[in-house]
């Protein structure tokens, strides 16, 4: 379907497939600004087998075999080489200083809140937002011991998506506590009508270049600098 609503026009009329998809690919690239660790080899991979199945969604139409094509065999490893060379952009990581000053600044309760838990468990601000009120346990002390933990179990979203995971950290603030059992008590989702844009402006109060990913590579390299072992920060991250 991309490749119909984009291969038009005189410049690709005269041009064949192959040589084409790869003008068009480029083209967009530069237009999109794609980064050449994700984009441009995804699509090119996808075309190569979406053609080669095409007759199973358009009866009369033949498979296309573009791994045939020397001209497209050489731009794969051509894109696959820069891929490799690439240094990917890596969001700048927040401190622990920063993050409080986070939530210093913050005026929005609900903003504070995800932003602190996202802090604590190292997630995506995206799976943050997935988060059900429930999916969040204050476990009762035992033997005596008083309560220290928070769980957050996360079902859904992109660290989640090969399968769901449970973890287990320092209790949040009393203010973010109290906002989580009140929803809780409402059997709502976490964080209602927390946006994305909303996690990025509260950063980006304390430092413009600061995003939603620098919670989480931030909150891992302030764990590793305490001396979080590595077993246990793959834990954290949901890579084990």
């Amino acid at each position: 379907r991309w490749l119909a609503t984009n291969l038009k026009g005189e410049l690709y009329a005269q041009t064949a497939l192959d040589s084409a998809i790869l003008q068009l690919i480029q083209t967009t690239t530069s237009v999109r600004k794609w980064a050449p660790t994700t984009a441009p080899m995804t699509k090119l991979a996808s075309i190569q087998g979406a053609l080669a199945l095409i007759y199973l969604y358009r009866k009369p139409q033949i498979t296309i075999q573009l791994k045939g094509c020397h001209r497209w065999v050489h731009a794969m490893k051509g894109v696959n080489v820069h891929v490799q060379t690439h240094t990917p952009n890596q969001p700048k990581a927040l401190t622990k200083q920063q993050f409080e000053q986070v939530m210093v600044n913050e005026p929005r309760e609900v903003v504070r809140a995800a932003v602190e838990v996202a802090w604590l468990t190292a997630a995506r601000g995206g799976d943050i937002r997935q988060i059900r009120a429930n999916d969040i346990k204050f476990p009762p002390p035992t033997a005596g011991v008083p309560q220290q933990v928070m769980t957050v179990t996360f079902k859904s979203g992109k660290t989640a998506k090969r399968a769901q995971y449970t973890i287990g950290v320092p209790l949040p603030t009393a203010e973010t506590i109290a906002f989580i059992k009140q929803r809780q008590a409402e059997s709502s989702w976490a964080f209602p009508t927390v946006t994305g844009v909303d996690i990025r402006e509260a950063l980006r109060r304390v430092d413009p270049q600061l995003e939603q990913r620098s919670i989480r590579s931030g909150r891992l390299q302030f764990l590793a600098h305490i001396g979080m072992k590595d077993k246990q920060l793959l834990e954290v991250s949901h890579h084990a």
